[in-house]
C-alpha cells in the first residue's frame, strides 16, 4: 500500500544522509521526494572527495552533493552545474573552504624550510657534546639515531625540494592570476546562486588545506603550512566575498560559522553589516584573544563593532568553537569579556557591554576572564536561557563561579560548567590557568543562596550512556563484573566517578 508523499517525506527526514542515498536509488518517486532532503546542506569543498566521508563537531559526516573538487577559480562552472542540476532552491545550508591559491606562497615556504634548517643545526650543536648517536645502553635503543636520521632528512629537504618548488610555484602563480582575472565573474556567479537558494539559512566557511604531497612533497607538512601561512585572512577573503553576493542577490542568512580568525585580518564594509545584521547565530573562533587583555590596543573593535550588528537579532552565541581544532587556551592573561561583547564610551574609553535584546544561548570556551566584566556583561541579558562554559577560568581573586551563577538573570535556567577553574592558588599568582584552582562540582557544591543546585537527572544519563557504550561494545561479556567497575559496584563506581567529575550542569531551585 503507498502512502502519501508526505508522510514518506517525514519519515524519510530522520534518515542519515547515507541511507538517503541508498533510498533515492530505488525508484524515481522515492529520488524526487529526498532531493529536497539530501541536498540542504551543500559542500563547496577544495579538497578530493573520499568514500569516507570525514568528522565534523564529533559526528561521522557525508557529503552526497559534492561531487567533484571545487577552487575558487572555477566557482563559475560550478555554479551553473548547481543550478543545471535543480540542487539550489534546495540548499538551507552552505558549507564554503574551496581551493584558494595564496599569493606569494612559496617566498613564505622558502623561509620556513630556513626556519626549520636553523632548527635543525640548533638541535644538533646542543646534543653534540652530550654523545648524540651513541645510545646503545638507553631505555630505547637507537632512539637518538633515529632522531639524527629525522633532522638530517629535514636539513636535507631545501636541496631536494628545489625543483619541486620551482613547478609548484609556477603552477601557483597561473592559479592566483586566474584567480585575480575571474573576481567580477565569480562574485556574480555567486549571486546568481544565492538568487536560486530561497530556502538559504545558514553558512559556514571552513578551513581548505592544500595537500602538497599532491606535488611531490613529504607528507608530514605542518599546518602552519597546509593553510599556505593564511588560514585566517583567507577566511576572512572568503566572508567578504560571501557577504558582497549576499548583499547583491538582496539576500539574508540567519546563521553564521566561522573557524579561527584574528582581528589583524577583519575589514568591514556595508556587506558584512548587512550580513551581521539579520544573524540570529554566531559561533566563531578567534586564534589569539590577546586583544581582550587591558593592556592591549583596539585590535578586535571591527569585530566588535560587526557584532554588534547583530546584537538585535542573535540568539546564539558562541566564541571560540570547536570546529578544525580545539581552540588554545591562553598560558596567562586576564580576558574582558566586555572588549569584545561591548561598545567603548567616550571620553573616558571605558568599556560597556552590549545588551542582546533576544539572546537566549552563550557559550565561550577557552579563556581566562576578568569575574567583575563577565558578570556585567551576563546580568545584562534580559532574555538569557543558557550560559555554557568550558575550559574558562576565573582569574579575580574573591570570586567564585557560584558568584558568577547568582549573577545571571531570572531568565536563565540552566548552566553548564565544564573543565573550568576558580581561585588563585596564591595571592600572588599570575593570571595563568596553571595557578587557578580546578572546579569540581560536585566537591564543591553551590551554596544554596545562589539559586542553583547540580542537575543529577543529567548527571545519571551521562553515567547511563557510557554503561550502554560499553555494552555496545561488548565490554560486558569480555570483562568479568568485578574489571567492569574497577573492582568497585555500579553504585560504588559512579559514586567515585561523580565526585572526580570536572562538568556538570546545574538548573534553578
Amino acid at each position: 500500500m503507498e502512502l502519501p508523499e508526505e508522510l514518506y517525506l517525514e519519515i524519510f527526514s530522520y534518515l542519515p544522509q547515507h541511507h538517503l542515498r541508498l533510498v533515492s536509488r530505488t525508484c524515481r518517486t522515492f529520488a524526487t521526494l529526498t532531493k529536497s532532503l539530501m541536498f540542504q546542506t551543500i559542500h563547496l569543498d577544495g579538497s578530493a572527495q573520499t568514500v569516507f566521508g570525514r568528522v565534523e563537531d564529533g559526528q561521522y559526516e557525508i557529503h552526497p552533493a559534492r561531487s567533484r573538487t571545487v577552487e575558487v577559480g572555477s566557482l563559475e562552472s560550478t555554479v551553473d552545474e548547481l543550478l543545471a542540476l535543480g540542487i539550489a532552491r534546495h540548499v538551507r545550508k552552505l558549507k564554503f573552504s574551496p581551493g584558494y591559491y595564496v599569493d606569494g606562497f612559496w617566498s613564505n615556504y622558502r623561509q620556513w624550510l630556513e626556519r626549520e634548517v636553523d632548527y635543525e643545526e640548533d638541535f644538533h650543536s646542543m646534543y653534540e657534546a652530550e654523545d648524540f648517536e651513541t645510545d646503545s645502553e638507553g631505555e630505547y635503543p637507537g632512539e637518538y639515531a633515529g632522531i639524527r636520521r629525522r633532522a638530517e632528512e629535514r636539513l636535507a629537504r631545501p636541496g631536494k625540494e628545489r625543483n619541486l618548488i620551482e613547478q609548484a610555484e609556477a603552477i601557483w602563480v597561473s592559479k592566483v592570476e586566474e584567480q585575480r582575472e575571474r573576481t567580477d565573474g565569480i562574485l556574480a556567479a555567486l549571486v546568481k546562486l544565492f538568487a536560486h537558494m530561497p530556502s538559504l539559512k545558514a553558512i559556514e566557511i571552513q578551513e581548505w588545506h592544500c595537500d602538497l604531497s599532491d606535488y611531490g612533497f613529504v607528507d608530514d607538512i605542518d599546518n602552519e603550512v597546509s593553510e599556505q601561512f593564511s588560514g585566517c585572512s583567507t577566511t576572512w577573503k572568503h566572508l567578504e566575498l560571501l557577504s558582497s553576493a549576499l548583499q547583491a542577490s538582496n539576500s539574508h542568512v540567519q546563521s553564521l560559522v566561522l573557524p579561527k580568525i584574528h582581528p589583524s585580518s577583519i575589514t568591514t564594509s556595508a556587506a558584512l553589516e548587512h550580513m551581521f545584521s539579520s544573524l540570529t547565530t554566531l559561533s566563531f573562533n578567534a586564534e589569539s584573544v590577546d586583544f581582550l587583555l587591558e593592556s592591549s590596543n583596539n585590535e578586535g573593535s571591527l569585530l566588535a563593532s560587526l557584532i554588534c550588528h547583530a546584537s538585535q537579532t542573535l540568539q546564539t552565541l558562541e566564541f571560540r568553537n570547536i570546529t578544525t581544532s580545539h581552540p588554545q587556551l591562553p598560558e596567562v592573561g586576564e580576558h574582558y569579556i566586555e572588549k569584545l561583547l561591548g561598545s567603548v564610551s567616550a571620553p573616558v574609553s571605558t568599556y560597556t557591554p552590549l545588551v542582546f535584546p533576544a539572546l537566549k544561548t552563550l557559550k565561550l570556551r577557552s579563556l581566562l576572564l576578568e569575574t567583575p566584566s563577565l558578570i556585567n556583561f551576563l546580568s545584562q541579558q534580559p532574555k538569557l536561557q543558557y550560559a555554557h562554559f568550558e575550559y574558562v577560568y576565573l582569574t579575580s581573586i574573591g570570586y567564585k563561579w557560584h558568584n558568577v551563577a547568582q549573577k545571571l538573570p531570572p531568565s536563565c535556567n540552566k548552566l553548564y560548567i565544564g573543565r573550568c577553574g576558580h581561585e588563585k592558588r596564591a595571592l600572588d599568582s599570575p593570571a595563568a590557568y596553571n595557578h587557578i584552582k580546578p572546579f569540581l562540582p560536585f566537591k564543591e557544591e553551590f551554596p544554596s543562596t545562589s539559586g542553583w543546585r547540580l542537575n543529577e537527572m543529567a548527571f545519571q544519563r551521562e553515567m547511563d550512556d557510557d554503561l550502554q557504550r560499553q555494552l555496545d561494545a561488548g565490554m560486558a561479556g569480555v570483562l568479568p563484573p568485578d574489571q567492569m567497575y574497577m573492582g568497585k559496584t555500579r553504585e560504588e563506581w559512579v559514586a567515585m566517578m561523580r565526585l572526580a567529575s570536572d562538568h556538570a550542569e546545574f538548573e534553578r531551585i
